[in-house]
């Protein structure tokens, strides 16, 4: 059974590989409006995924440090909100 937390990626945006070259700007703000992936997919070829790199940076990170994702902070290496170099 599929973990609840977290996104559900069954329902998660597809396109194909044509459609996503044709409008790439639009899916990028897409993505990064809604902070959702969205899946391509190309005859031949394994999906891959558009999610924003913030969002790959803290997956990375609950990975390596065994912590769910939605509390990982990469920047501060801590749980809790991010904060910005200097303040």
């Amino acid at each position: 059974m599929p973990p609840t937390d977290g996104p559900d990626y069954t329902t998660t945006h597809r396109t194909t590989y044509s459609d996503a070259r044709a409008r790439l700007a639009v899916l990028w703000d897409q993505v990064e409006r809604d902070r959702e992936p969205v899946v391509l997919t190309r005859y031949g070829h394994e999906d891959l995924a558009l999610i924003p790199a913030a969002d790959l940076r803290r997956l990375q990170f609950a990975v390596q440090h065994g912590r769910p994702a939605e509390s990982a902070h990469p920047d501060t290496g801590h749980e809790g909100t991010r904060t910005q170099a200097g303040s």
